[in-house]
This record gives C-alpha cells, sequence and structure tokens, in this order.
C-alpha cells in the first residue's frame, strides 16, 4: 500500500504535496487537471463528493467508494 490517492477528476495519483497544493480540491481538482477541467465535469464531481459526504455522515460506504 502507498500513500498516494487518486484525484477524483482527473483519475491520476495524488502525493502529499499535491494535496497540500491551493489547487487541490478533495473530490472535485487537483494540481494536474485544475487548468483543464470543464465546469460540466467540475458540476458532476462536486455532486458526486457531496453524495459520499452525505453517505458518510449516515455511516455508509458510497457506492463509488
Amino acid at each position: 500500500a502507498g500513500s498516494y490517492i487518486l484525484c477524483n477528476a482527473c483519475g491520476d495519483p495524488l502525493s502529499k504535496v499535491d494535496i497540500s497544493s491551493h489547487r487541490y480540491k478533495k473530490g472535485i481538482h487537483c494540481p494536474l487537471c485544475f487548468d483543464n477541467i470543464t465546469e460540466e465535469k467540475i458540476q458532476k464531481v462536486t455532486e458526486r463528493q457531496k453524495q459520499i459526504e452525505l453517505a458518510k455522515l449516515r455511516g455508509e460506504v458510497h457506492i463509488g467508494e
């Protein structure tokens, strides 16, 4: 097991340095896709992140996790 996580928008692996960037927003975009992500994609991944957080609050596992 490594210390990388995957960006929900582009799927690229992210290091701790990437995650600490001001261009990283959990579940929305990362420094690698920040300049290339469309508004439509941002809306989709924002809704997905919202659903993940709601499932977590209910004590459930989100279907995509």
